[in-house]
C-alpha cells in the first residue's frame, strides 16, 4: 500500500535522468505512483511539445517540485542536461532523492552526503522508495 500522509498532500516530484534510461525512469515512475498515493511526477519529456518552451518549463518544474529524484549511473554523471538539473535543484535547495542503477555506482562530490538507494533495493522493497521520499521531505 502507498505510503501516505494526515493531510494526503500531493507530492511533486521531479525525476531527473539521461535519455538512456528512459526505460528505467518508467520502471521508477511506477515504484512512485505505488508507493506514495498522492504524487505528481515531472520528467523533462514531459514538457516536449510542440511549440512549448522547454527549459522554461523545466525551470518551472524544478521550482515548484517538493523534491528531486535522480537516476544515478555512468549515463546521467555524463548527461549535461541532468548535471543542469542537478545543480539547478541544488541551487535552489531542493531535496534530492538519488537512485543508482548501476552496483557500483561512485557518488559525484555534489552529491556526498545526499540520501541514496539502489534501484535492486528498490525492486525487492518498493515501499522503500515512499519511506526515503517522505524522510527527504521531513528533514
Amino acid at each position: 500500500m502507498p505510503e501516505t500522509t494526515a493531510a494526503e498532500e500531493t507530492v511533486h516530484v521531479f525525476l531527473s535522468y539521461a535519455f538512456a534510461d528512459a526505460k528505467t525512469a518508467g520502471e521508477v515512475m511506477n515504484l512512485l505512483r505505488a508507493s506514495v498515493s498522492e504524487i505528481e511526477i515531472w520528467t523533462p519529456d514531459s514538457f516536449a511539445k510542440p511549440g512549448k518552451d522547454w527549459s522554461k518549463s523545466i525551470r518551472e518544474a524544478l521550482r515548484d517540485c517538493d523534491a528531486v529524484v535522480l537516476l544515478l549511473n555512468q549515463q546521467s554523471a555524463k548527461s549535461a542536461n541532468v548535471g543542469i538539473e542537478l545543480g539547478a535543484a541544488w541551487g535552489l535547495g531542493k531535496r534530492i532523492v538519488a537512485i543508482t542503477t548501476e552496483e557500483k555506482t561512485v557518488l559525484p562530490f555534489e552529491l556526498q552526503g545526499v540520501q541514496y538507494i539502489s534501484l535492486a533495493e528498490l525492486r525487492k522493497s518498493p515501499r522503500r522508495l515512499g519511506a526515503s521520499l517522505r524522510r527527504a521531505l521531513a528533514s
